[in-house]
């Protein structure tokens, strides 16, 4: 049986789907594993795999809603769309905790990060709402297009997600205020310092409270390295010692 040419364009778009995660979890290899910031990178590369999946059944796929194909691959797309918008949320979270805080790179249009993880966050919202309708309402799988505009604000948030790699490397030194994390000479005020992000959080310290452990670890190595004290003597003992 002859495999359908865009059943595998759309096997090939699920691979570089999944490439494209790997890609962005290579990008933190600095970081430990266990970062918080990690989390949104493992969820992305869990999309993609279940995407590679669903995309395997859409040549087995009925023109109608009544068959096991149809209805498993609305399935794994719609719990792919839920990994997906919780993705999008800790890349909010990770950007937030690694950004420089500094003119044009915040929570501010200026910056193009905000435009790409605000288009991608609602496109995932249109990909749940269009594959709980079609399971819901079977009905409605020839007529409902929904997913169009998903696909338009994904594209639209792959643009400036390339506008703020290129601007992060550099590429538009000559736009000052664009949101460049480096700070424009003679135009800011450069003797204040730039915070370049918060401290690093790990997963464990989630269902732990690391603060009191390193703080009760801490009174006990100095407990532990707390010289002898001689206070006085007695007749049965040669010394007493705190």
């Amino acid at each position: 049986m002859e495999i359908p040419r865009m059943s595998i364009l759309h096997k090939g778009l699920a691979c570089t789907h999944l490439t494209s995660a790997i890609l962005y979890w290579w990008a933190w290899r600095n970081h430990t594993w266990l970062d918080i910031i990690m989390i949104p990178e493992y969820l992305n590369m869990i999309e993609a795999c279940l995407y590679i999946w669903s995309s395997s059944w859409y040549s087995k796929q009925s023109e109608t809603f009544d068959d096991y194909y149809s209805y498993a691959t609305h399935k794994l797309e719609c719990t792919a769309g839920f990994i997906d918008l919780a993705a999008c949320f800790g890349w909010i979270m990770s950007w937030y905790r690694t950004y420089t805080r500094t003119i044009g790179c915040g929570f501010s249009f200026d910056d193009p990060d905000t435009f790409a993880y605000s288009t991608t966050t609602v496109a995932a919202c249109i990909y749940i709402s269009y594959n709980l309708r079609v399971l819901i309402y079977p009905d409605e799988y020839a007529t409902n297009h929904l997913y169009y505009k998903g696909d338009i604000l994904f594209c639209i948030g792959a643009f400036y997600y390339c506008l703020a790699a290129l601007r992060d490397d550099g590429w538009f030194w000559f736009m000052s205020l664009a949101g460049q994390y480096g700070i424009a000479a003679g135009l800011v005020e450069t003797q204040k310092p730039i915070k370049q992000g918060l401290p690093q959080y790990l997963v464990t310290d989630l269902c732990r409270n690391r603060r009191q452990q390193l703080k009760k670890r801490t009174e006990e190595d100095k407990n532990n390295n707390q010289p002898d004290i001689v206070v006085g003597k007695d007749e049965n003992t040669e010394m007493v010692r705190l």
